[in-house]
């Protein structure tokens, strides 16, 4: 079995693990039915969804806050991004968070020892301008990382960055409300 088919199974239990611990979210199981049939999860070029990661970021320095970034300040939001072949989506998010905020974090304990997403979001990814890719779907795995690092200055090459509340970011109600459950308690 080669690493990209490893990788591609580990992801499908984590959406089995994921499904099982919320059942109640029937918007999901669209992944699911998407994962199975799917032999490229990740390849931005897969249409009309891929697997994309983000990290939700708890700062141990800053309790009840979460690590905001935007990009080309259009828009605040969880880091995240495409993952990349031969990398897991708790690798990429952490590879991610890195290189939008050089921040250096480490995966919750609250995921281990079976690691699957605290929140799966669906984004809907609208048409580039130059029409270059059509809309589509983002998968988006979040995992929760800690970080002790104090907030770097507060732009990091085009990105800017904060500790927020996560005010007015789609879909954050739901991920804050699972960032409190006991598995991930501070």
């Amino acid at each position: 079995m080669n690493v990209q088919a490893v990788i591609n199974h580990e992801s499908r239990n984590q959406i089995e693990k994921y499904l099982h611990r919320y059942s109640e979210e029937k918007h999901i199981h669209s992944l699911f039915s998407f994962a199975i049939g799917s032999k490229e999860l990740f390849s931005a070029s897969a249409l009309p969804a891929h697997i994309t990661a983000a990290g939700i970021v708890l700062s141990q320095n800053e309790p009840g806050s979460i690590l905001m970034v935007c990009h080309n300040c259009t828009e605040w939001m969880l880091p995240g991004g495409h993952v990349h072949p031969g990398e897991l989506p708790q690798e990429a998010a952490k590879r991610i968070i890195a290189d939008e905020t050089a921040m250096e974090v480490a995966l919750h304990r609250g995921h281990l020892p079976d690691v699957f997403p605290a929140d799966i979001r669906i984004r809907k990814m609208a048409e580039t301008e130059e029409g270059l890719v059509p809309s589509h779907y983002h998968y988006e795995f979040c995992y929760v990382f800690l970080t002790r690092s104090a907030l770097p200055e507060h732009r990091v090459g085009n990105n800017r960055i904060l500790w927020g509340d996560g005010a007015g970011v789609p879909g954050m109600e739901r991920v804050l409300r699972k960032t409190g459950e006991p598995r991930f308690c501070l």
